[in-house]
């Protein structure tokens, strides 16, 4: 299984998790951009913000969220999800074992 995330650098941290990057783009603009409170943006940053959101174009509404909050937004695509299916408990120890840290 393959899921895409964002880390949003703020105090404190968020982090949202979705399926794919197009899931996670929307969770985005839902969680995040959407929740900032009108009046705190100036009237231009305001509507570009809206205009972005309206048109699905998620790019350039992270972009001029970031750059209006100055909160960094790091987001990460096609991530491995590591269950006990891929790493047992049995498997990890073998692992380990031939591992760099054990060689001589």
């Amino acid at each position: 299984m393959r899921l895409a995330y964002a880390v949003v650098r703020d105090e404190p941290p968020v982090v949202i998790l979705a399926e794919n990057i197009d899931v996670l783009n929307r969770a985005i603009a839902v969680r995040l951009i959407a929740q900032t409170p009108a009046h705190t943006l100036t009237p231009m940053d305001r509507d570009a913000l809206r205009a972005a959101l309206l048109d699905a174009r998620w790019g350039d509404a992270v972009a001029r969220w970031i750059a209006v909050t100055d909160v960094p937004v790091d987001v990460y695509e096609d991530i491995d999800v590591v269950t006990d299916q891929t790493i047992s408990a049995d498997s990890a120890t073998i692992q380990i074992q031939f591992s760099p840290l054990f060689e001589e």
